[in-house]
């Protein structure tokens, strides 16, 4: 998923819906999110995302997420991130942080060949 800009509480519900949809119907277990342009996330939405749609998703096979944010470095961003990992690990998702699509894409990569050498 690419953001680009912030949403309405309804478009930002609506797209994670389909997000869940999508993992439902393919059983993936990645990820990829491009957060270089996500704009400001409601409080309650956030919560929803951890208390409705991650469960869900956890349960249907997602395991790990890959997220872009270039700014990541930046001190107030990087305790926003490490927040959001802290509700992640509870849920049993890892989460890792990339500087560009590219990296994250070789990340997603390694994790799955990761886990077809061990089948």
């Amino acid at each position: 998923m690419i953001w680009n800009g912030s949403l309405t509480s309804a478009q930002f519900r609506s797209v994670f819906s389909k997000c869940l949809d999508f993992v439902k119907v393919f059983g993936s277990p990645n990820y990829i999110a491009d957060l270089s342009h996500q704009g400001q996330i409601d409080p309650e939405d956030q919560l929803w995302v951890f208390n409705v749609i991650m469960p869900d998703a956890v349960k249907n096979g997602l395991n790990r997420i890959a997220a872009i944010r270039p700014d990541m470095k930046d001190p107030v961003v990087r305790e926003y991130l490490d927040g959001i990992n802290v509700t992640l690990k509870k849920l049993g998702v890892t989460q890792q942080f990339f500087q560009t699509m590219e990296e994250a894409s070789d990340w997603v990569q390694e994790q799955n060949e990761k886990v077809s050498l061990i089948i």
